[in-house]
């Protein structure tokens, strides 16, 4: 993430989150962070041809999600994978 074009926003937002994770409350980033993460989210977009790879990585694990969470909701299981990229967006 450093190497590319969104190294400033980066930074920032690794900082925001390393403030806020070590909180009574993990999960409070999230929120704090907000700002940050839609920020940086943006910036990977404009610099596309650099952070592909990430973005593509981004979107199958939302797509696994969404699938994991409609598994789960009709009761066939892939309840962990859907809790755990809950985790991941959250931090993302």
């Amino acid at each position: 993430m450093k190497g590319g074009g969104c190294k400033e926003v980066f930074v920032a937002w690794e900082k925001c989150v390393d403030a806020h994770r070590d909180a009574e409350d993990g999960a409070a980033f999230v929120e704090s962070c907000l700002e940050q993460t839609q920020a940086l989210k943006a910036c990977m977009e404009q610099h596309a041809d650099y952070y592909q790879p990430m973005l593509e990585a981004e979107q199958e694990e939302k797509e696994k999600g969404a699938t994991g969470a409609e598994a789960e909701a009709k009761g066939v299981g892939g309840g962990e994978e859907a809790a755990g990229v809950e985790g991941v967006e959250a931090a993302t």
